[in-house]
């Protein structure tokens, strides 16, 4: 019969307590996600595609959005020079001002009534944005077919431009000259009544000095009024032109395609790698509970 020598007892059983059982503990670490995924990797690359496929199915059912967009200039005109040498400064620095105007109530009323919708429906779909450090703009409208969007940002163009012009003039020139020219037949009248009067011989002075006074009053009233129509001809006037009206419309049909299946590959990517942690760590429970 063999003899077995307690030392070497001792020494194996000193092997198993300081060598096994550290080796034991490391082999049953938890699983990382790289190794679950190579362990398992159709339990990944499943959920992978088929949350692709939803992804990429989704935007082909989705109903795209059509944006059509013009492209417009702030314009300026003044008939001084030095005004004319200002003119493109404030309009590089007025395009962005004026681009906000799109979401004025005059220009989405009169828009809302040529498209015969509610001018909230058609503020919901315009946009502007001013193009760099230029006296550029774009105005965009989006719709449900490229037709209908085409339609609105032609018709809020056109608001636009008459929006831009009413708010920027200063005054109606016709108007101011029609005043002007009443304040000249008035001061003639005027100043005719007076030279009667005092050439008239036996005239009383006190009405002499009075017509002469309202005559010198329609003189003042003349050229104040003159000073008006003169500013209101001579001020520069704002106008929007539009350098490219819309004819055609773009869609996002496959840029939101492409969208929807980047997040199905995100969302697979996660969910696989999930299921693959879960079973590979189910599969180290079990051994665990064996040990």
């Amino acid at each position: 019969m063999a003899v077995v020598d307690g030392s070497t007892t001792a020494g194996v059983r000193r092997g198993h307590e300081g060598t096994d059982a550290p080796t034991n503990e490391f082999r049953l670490m938890p699983v990382g996600a790289l190794t679950a995924i190579r362990r398992h990797p159709l339990l990944t690359l499943i959920p992978t595609l088929l949350l692709i496929a939803a992804g990429i199915a989704v935007g082909f059912l989705r109903k795209p959005v059509y944006t059509a967009t013009n492209r417009m200039t702030l314009q300026i005109d003044a008939t001084e020079a030095s005004a004319m040498s200002n003119a493109n400064e404030a309009a590089v620095a007025q395009a962005s001002t004026y681009s906000r105007a799109i979401s004025a109530s005059g220009v989405v009323m009169p828009t809302a009534q040529r498209r015969k919708v509610s001018p909230g429906e058609v503020a919901s779909h315009l946009s502007a944005s001013p193009v760099g450090q230029s006296s550029d703009f774009t105005v965009s409208a989006t719709g449900t077919s490229g037709p209908a969007a085409v339609r609105l940002v032609n018709a809020a163009t056109d608001s636009l431009g008459g929006y831009v012009a009413q708010i920027s003039r200063q005054g109606d020139p016709s108007a101011a000259l029609a005043r002007y020219q009443d304040a000249i037949s008035f001061y003639q009248r005027q100043a005719a009544r007076a030279n009667q009067l005092a050439q008239r011989a036996g005239a009383n002075s006190a009405d002499v000095k009075s017509a002469q006074a309202a005559a010198e009053a329609a003189a003042l009233q003349r050229d104040t009024l003159k000073q008006k129509y003169e500013a209101t001809e001579l001020a520069p006037v704002t106008s929007v032109i539009v350098m490219q009206r819309a004819t055609s419309a773009t869609n996002d049909k496959r840029s939101k395609i492409e969208l929807l299946g980047i997040l199905g590959l995100v969302a697979g990517v996660l969910v696989g790698t999930a299921l693959a942690l879960a079973r590979a760590n189910r599969t180290l429970m079990r051994r665990r509970a064996r040990v």
